[in-house]
């Protein structure tokens, strides 16, 4: 999807400069989102431990039926609530998310109660991460030069797992990962004197040159 200058990123109150143009722009899938994010199996899991754990208990009962049918009820309400809950924060996440690659940054237009807009400099992207996923989604995650810092909290849940300090701002759950991949090295190396190289885990770099790698 491409913009003429001066155009807006959808979202984004303030048009582009002059001469600057989108490569891509998009939006994180809600499902994959509260799968891999909101972390919606991994509840189904856990409560599902919990209710063998509870009909264990009712084997030494007087009333194991009785017993068990109580802590099912109850159990299954805590799960629907938790669920719920983890289904609408991704379908909120997916609907207020902007994601765009620009020739010159990449912008994120985030916040579900007070949206942001961070903007990050193809300029200061030292390398990039793709995780690819099964069900065609996948997350793509930045490092950043070690000038440039983003808070965490700022950035979560749009912020590469388990890199709290340099946090990495990422594109996570997004369709087509491997084609936005390829846009973004053309973009850094548009921008830069460096040549983007793809890797596969671990990540392989030429010299001087940010690299994309695909993680597992």
């Amino acid at each position: 999807m491409s913009a003429a200058p001066g155009e807006r990123i959808r979202g984004v109150e303030h048009p582009l400069p002059p001469g600057e143009r989108v490569r891509w722009q998009g939006a994180p899938d809600a499902r994959s989102l509260a799968v891999h994010v909101f972390h919606v199996r991994k509840l189904a899991v856990y409560f599902g431990l919990l209710l063998g754990w509870r009909a264990a208990l009712a084997l030494d009962e007087p009333r194991p039926l009785a017993f068990f049918a109580v802590g099912a009820a109850t159990l299954g309400a805590a799960f629907l609530a938790a669920a719920g809950f983890a289904v609408l924060l991704a379908a909120l996440t997916a609907r207020t998310t902007v994601y765009a690659i620009t020739d010159r940054r990449l912008v994120m237009r985030v916040g579900i109660v007070v949206p942001a807009v961070i903007n990050v400099p193809l300029a200061g992207v030292a390398s990039a991460a793709l995780r690819p996923r099964r069900d065609g989604t996948g997350d793509l995650a930045l490092a950043l030069e070690g000038g440039d810092r983003l808070a965490w909290f700022l950035l979560w849940p749009h912020a590469r797992p388990w890199r709290f300090d340099p946090a990495e701002p990422a594109l996570r759950c997004i369709r087509e990962p491997e084609r936005v991949g390829a846009l973004l090295r053309e973009a850094v190396a548009g921008c830069t004197d460096r040549a983007v190289v793809a890797a596969t885990a671990p990540a392989r770099e030429a010299a001087g040159s940010p690299a994309l790698a695909r993680t597992s």
